[in-house]
């Protein structure tokens, strides 16, 4: 019919033309889209290599050691206190004229002294970047006795903790008599006295605070 023959025109015409309609706005929009797919292919792409670095360098190198100089420096506090309250029980022994007890506790005064350097050059070894600064930069005056008087330095963090260890294993070996003689006079304390007065000028006042910091 002639009704059929109308539509049948206009429909093929509408098939020539029917892809045009809008064309450059699906052409962007198909742009657009390519463009988000890429970006998120790139964004996980670097998103991966992120974490990765994160997780190897940060974590694995950076975190981990941070984590084991704080558990190192807690086993540094726990020994020097021990030290301080083995040099009162040595005095109490001595005071007891207990010399089998004294040289017992002399020994395990040295055996920490000796834990202390010894961890304390590890954990200097382990440490990098503010953490190294800190072993080597003074924090806090060291008062020390040389000769007949009191001498204050200015020891770096590494310096102190080595001079406190030292302190300790040379003062293990002071006798009974010095240990119970009242004099503290400077001009007459012998050596291993002035070490253990020197130790406990600075274990509560300097040592302690910068291994806590």
């Amino acid at each position: 019919s002639e009704a059929e023959s109308a539509r049948s025109i206009v429909a093929r015409y509408t098939q020539t033309w029917k892809y045009k309609v809008m064309a450059s706005a699906k052409d962007t929009i198909v742009q657009t889209h390519s463009r988000i797919k890429m970006s998120l292919i790139v964004l996980l792409i670097f998103g991966t290599i992120g974490f990765f670095i994160l997780d190897v360098v940060l974590f694995n190198n950076l975190a981990i050691k941070n984590v084991f100089l704080i558990s190192t420096s807690g086993s540094l506090r726990s020994k020097v206190v021990a030290i301080a309250y083995l040099f009162r029980s040595k005095m109490v022994e001595a005071h007891h004229n207990d010399h089998e007890k004294m040289h017992h506790i002399a020994v395990q005064i040295r055996e920490i002294a000796d834990d202390i350097r010894l961890e304390h050059a590890h954990d200097y070894q382990q440490a990098y970047g503010a953490t190294l600064d800190y072993f080597q930069t003074p924090h806090s005056p060291t008062q020390a006795v040389y000769g007949s008087e009191w001498v204050e330095e200015e020891l770096s963090y590494w310096a102190a903790v080595n001079l406190f260890a030292r302190w300790a294993s040379a003062a293990s070996t002071i006798s009974m008599s010095d240990l119970n003689d009242p004099d503290f006079t400077l001009e007459r304390m012998p050596e291993t006295k002035k070490y253990i007065a020197s130790m406990y000028q600075n274990v509560w006042r300097h040592v302690l605070p910068q291994i806590e910091d």
